[in-house]
């Protein structure tokens, strides 16, 4: 269940190929993320389709809490972990857990303080 949808555009209003969703619950959010994708429908250009990414955010892992989390379980944890907290809290666990990464710039934010 979708609330809103803001593609943003460029100065031309040309879709720069990003944009926000508002959900109504946060099962409907967490739906969308492990399908993927969702379909939006409108009067104004029909049914499209949109993938959806969760948006990675610098957040601590939520095992260790001191070291960032650059991993993200978007099936069924929807939580940051670190590399050893990733392998030790999915050794044991179905390969049915996604993980989400992405590349920190600043190289100090390996360490939240």
């Amino acid at each position: 269940n979708v609330v809103s949808v803001k593609i943003d555009t460029d100065d031309y209003n040309y879709p720069t190929g990003s944009g926000s969703i508002t959900f109504r619950s946060n099962a409907s959010y967490k739906k969308a993320i492990e399908a993927n994708y969702i379909v939006v429908k409108t009067s104004a250009f029909g049914s499209k389709s949109i993938e959806i990414q969760h948006f990675m955010e610098d957040k601590p892992c939520s095992l260790c809490k001191n070291v960032a989390g650059k991993k993200f379980c978007k099936t069924e944890c929807f939580d940051y972990f670190c590399d050893v907290c990733w392998r030790q809290r999915h050794r044991s666990l179905p390969v049915t857990h996604v993980c989400v990464t992405r590349n920190h710039k600043n190289k100090n934010s390996d360490f939240l303080l």
